[in-house]
Parts: C-alpha cells; sequence; structure tokens
C-alpha cells in the first residue's frame, strides 16, 4: 500500500514531467497563435499555465492521483 506522501511526490513529479514536456510546444503554439492577431515581440511570454490544453492535461493527472488518494485513504481510515 503506497504512503500517501509517497503518492504526493509521485504526484509532484508527474505535474512537473508533464509541465516540462508540454512547456515548449505549448508556448510555440501559444506564440504562433499571438503572431496571427498580430502580436509578437521578444518579450511576449505567453500564459501557457492557463492554457485550455496545460488544464486539461493538469486535470487529467489530477483525477487520476485524486482516485489513488482515496484507494489509499480508505483502509488508512478503516485502520483506525
Amino acid at each position: 500500500m503506497a504512503c500517501i506522501r509517497d503518492l504526493f511526490d509521485e504526484y509532484q513529479k508527474a505535474i512537473e514531467q508533464s509541465w516540462e514536456g508540454k512547456r515548449i510546444k505549448l508556448g510555440a503554439a501559444r506564440r504562433k497563435e499571438l503572431k496571427l492577431k498580430g502580436i509578437s515581440s521578444f518579450a511576449v511570454e505567453s500564459a501557457i499555465e492557463s492554457s485550455p490544453e496545460w488544464l486539461e492535461i493538469k486535470q487529467r493527472l489530477i483525477a487520476s492521483y485524486q482516485k489513488r488518494f482515496e484507494e489509499t485513504k480508505t483502509p488508512l481510515l478503516k485502520a483506525l
């Protein structure tokens, strides 16, 4: 049975890995989208943290780990 702390650490790592894997790709897509709207500069930083694509990825991870957390929590509560 996974410890809750281990599960949380695993979740944090999954979020970080997903972020690193998608950050560049989503940033480039967002800059391209802004450029089509006439917004372009080296100083333009797109807010990909609030992009629908990233929010969807993050939500899937949250749902997956929420289920695992509940599965871990229930036996612990019964043991009390």
